[in-house]
């Protein structure tokens, strides 16, 4: 969890190969989108489930996860800020 934004993987699909996480809002609870991993980019991105407003803390805490994602894969060389 961080301070804005909770990220917690969930078993969609038994046989799927990748993580997919649900992110949510650490102040409501509500569900704002899902990360997945998208064959067509290669690489894992965060789907939007509603609309939603986004400070750039926000925003970095989603990229940090999901560069540690892309790192813990071996994909991509990321920069951590």
């Amino acid at each position: 969890m961080t301070d804005f934004l909770n990220f917690e993987e969930v078993a969609v699909i038994p046989a799927r190969k990748t993580k997919y996480f649900e992110v949510s809002s650490t102040h409501s609870g509500d569900i704002l989108g899902h990360i997945e991993w998208d064959t067509g980019w290669r690489r894992y991105v965060m789907v939007f489930d509603q609309e939603c407003k986004w400070s750039i803390e926000c925003m970095a805490q989603c990229y940090k996860f999901v560069a540690k994602l892309m790192q813990d894969r071996k994909i991509v060389d990321v920069d951590m800020p």
